[in-house]
């Protein structure tokens, strides 16, 4: 990620969590470009982080798109 891409987590219970990420860059930026978040990359650090380095298994990563409310999965709308 660069330094136009803005994330925010937002603990929602065990092993959930809600993560924003923002576009900080606007039209008139020179390094306005579309960036690439790999989020299987960002859960991998959150769960190490997590569990202090340990090498923990976990099972299912389930990845949702919701709204910008983030109050509605994009495939219902």
């Amino acid at each position: 990620m660069s330094d136009t891409v803005k994330v925010v987590h937002i603990p929602r219970g065990k092993n959930h969590i809600h993560l924003r990420l923002q576009n900080i860059a606007d039209l008139y930026d020179s390094n306005s470009l579309t960036e690439t978040v790999d989020l299987s990359l960002i859960a991998n650090a959150l769960w190490t982080a997590g569990n202090l380095g340990k090498s923990v298994k976990y099972g299912d990563l389930i990845i949702d798109e919701l709204s910008l409310t983030g109050n509605m999965m994009l495939k219902e709308m």
